[in-house]
């Protein structure tokens, strides 16, 4: 039953009582497992570069760029907190033992915060290599993660140091635009750049930009930066065990963020033309960069090939619907170049049939996706799926999509070779140079039921069709495989320790 209170919640985050009845017969449906038919290896739903595209690619790239069609989407809205989980825990349990604390105990002037953190001790009367020997890591603590420090365990990926360089520390965010000017910069000098963030994080992230962008304004280049938060109708409510929704302390609905699907719609009010998607924690220093914003371009010109010959076959369709020839050519593409089958029926329509099968098919939403090696690391991974329509098609799919009643499904899931480090490049327009409306393409069966707590009692909560998972469902969708070097995501701090995020030796 809802109060009187609740309406002006719902009103405030434009939820109608429709939508919330919506939600809670989702949360009781729970999850839809996909039907995975079998793992994409390369040759079999995931394609190599070959070495005689390459330059093409290349060509296809600088084209794209120098015309100002390319973009940054970066996602950025969590905080940090959980890269600092095990150390929050050491605090919370003074019986665990230092060791627990990794390299923060013998490796300290390594990582990327060692100067900020000096500083900010010093700033409290406090010798950071004092407490160090006298193992007084509580302090140490207090000054890294909360608020009478640095406050790193509250603040976004996006404002926390990354790399020490000497004369400066970068953060990841820095990181990304350093990227962009090498890789997006237009004829006209210009960087566009997207980034999600909550709502709280909003102003710093935003003087953290303008600041980046006037020291590259020094230099000639022009950082055009947006920011967007989460819609608040994507927020969803949860349930508690009887059924009953859940609230908070004060009384009030408890509302949670709908998961990273919930920026499909940021991505839509990007505006982008052809934007690359990558996730802010996956960026190294300079002396790594090359070879990785390499394999980026060459996504990015794979991306731009192809979508010129699918905008080429779509005006020839329009043109001339009646033409063997350009259906002969559209067959060869979907299943040569896309790796797609043929409908089961096909043979049996008619040209005009046909004709609209293909405008339909290839008028969709592009996004070539870099795949690389697993080598045991969690994730989702690209697989061959079967919908209730019988329709069969490449997808990432995260385990928590799997039946976990099903041994023969987990056993196929087991069986992938390869996973997606969300490194996309997605063409958003069509053929005349018009916004998809990238809500027609997700598969609305793919929201997914978590099991979550609440203040110590266990609830269920709703997520939407993720971002690369059921809300680019119905997206054209390109595997390639990539080096495992171009993946190297910080997700909790001993991975600054990694090789990849220190300075060349």
């Amino acid at each position: 039953m809802l109060r009187a209170e609740d309406y002006f919640e719902l009103e405030k985050r434009n939820i109608t009582p429709a939508d919330l009845e919506k939600q809670i017969a989702r949360l009781n449906l729970g999850t839809i497992p996909l039907n995975i038919i079998r793992p994409c290896h390369p040759g079999e739903g995931i394609s190599l570069i070959p070495p005689t595209r390459i330059a093409e690619y290349r060509q296809a790239w600088a084209d794209v760029v120098g015309k100002g069609r390319a973009s940054k989407f970066i996602p950025a809205s969590g905080a940090a907190t959980r890269m600092f989980q095990a150390l929050l825990q050491y605090q919370a349990d003074a019986t665990h033992p230092v060791e627990l604390l990794g390299g923060l105990e013998t490796s300290l002037e390594c990582f990327p915060f060692f100067d900020a953190l000096t500083h900010t001790l010093r700033q409290q009367g406090q010798h950071l290599e004092t407490l160090r020997s006298n193992k007084d890591f509580t302090t140490i603590l207090n000054a890294l993660l909360h608020p009478q420090g640095l406050n790193y365990a509250n603040l976004p990926k996006a404002l926390l140091p990354f790399h020490r360089y000497p004369q400066e520390i970068r953060t990841g965010l820095e990181e990304h635009i350093h990227d962009g000017v090498r890789l997006i910069q237009d004829n006209q000098h210009r960087v566009r750049v997207h980034i999600t963030v909550s709502p709280e994080h909003r102003e710093p992230i935003q003087q953290h930009l303008t600041a980046i962008s006037e020291k590259w304004a020094a230099s000639r280049s022009t950082v055009d930066f947006e920011i967007s938060i989460q819609p608040p109708d994507t927020e969803t409510i949860a349930l508690d065990p009887k059924g009953n929704l859940v609230r908070t302390e004060i009384g009030t609905l408890l509302f949670r963020p709908g998961g990273h699907g919930s920026l499909l719609r940021n991505l839509q009010n990007c505006r982008g033309d052809i934007v690359l998607i990558s996730n802010i924690d996956n960026v190294v220093p300079d002396h790594l960069k090359p070879s990785i914003l390499e394999w980026r371009a060459l996504l990015g010109g794979c991306l731009a090939n192809l979508q010129s010959r699918i905008f080429s076959l779509l005006q020839t369709l329009a043109q001339n619907q009646s033409q063997e020839s350009t259906l002969r050519a559209c067959e060869a593409f979907m299943q040569h170049e896309l790796n797609d089958s043929l409908p089961r029926f096909y043979p049996k329509w008619t040209i005009t049939g046909k004709t609209a099968f293909f405008q339909g098919y290839f008028n969709r939403p592009v996004r070539v996706c870099g795949m690389v090696k697993n080598t045991g690391d969690p994730g989702g991974g690209p697989f061959w799926v079967e919908d209730r329509t019988g329709t069969i098609s490449k997808q990432i799919v995260e385990q928590a999509q799997i039946d976990p009643h099903s041994p023969t499904q987990q056993e196929l899931f087991k069986q992938s070779t390869h996973f997606n480090p969300v490194d996309m490049v997605c063409g958003l327009r069509n053929f005349q140079g018009d916004a998809f409306d990238l809500a027609h393409y997700v598969d609305p069966d793919t929201a997914f039921v978590a099991k979550k707590s609440y203040r110590g009692t266990p609830i269920q909560v709703l997520e939407w069709p993720g971002l690369w998972n059921g809300g680019m469902a119905n997206w054209l969708t390109i595997f390639i495989e990539i080096p495992r070097t171009t993946f190297n995501p910080v997700k909790t701090y001993l991975d600054w320790l990694h090789q990849n995020h220190q300075p060349p030796s």
